[in-house]
């Protein structure tokens, strides 16, 4: 019963880590995207800056998930 305990304890640690691992690079995605839609469609600044980190969120969230799957 402890080994059970133990696994179940690095499931939920697990699912843990890997969730806020995800939701990270989706909050940084979300707060930029509503930062286009409010002030960035006129500033060329601000969407240089806004697609530049969407894209390296982007990849960052797509190698975080290809390791989850490797």
């Amino acid at each position: 019963l402890d080994r059970l305990d133990t696994a179940y304890q690095r499931q939920v640690k697990f699912v843990s880590d890997a969730s806020h691992e995800l939701r990270t690079p989706l909050t940084v995605i979300k707060g930029y995207n509503d930062l286009l839609q409010r002030w960035g469609k006129n500033d060329p600044e601000i969407l240089e800056e806004a697609i530049a980190a969407i894209k390296d969120e982007t990849a960052n969230m797509a190698n975080l998930v290809e390791n989850l799957l490797f």
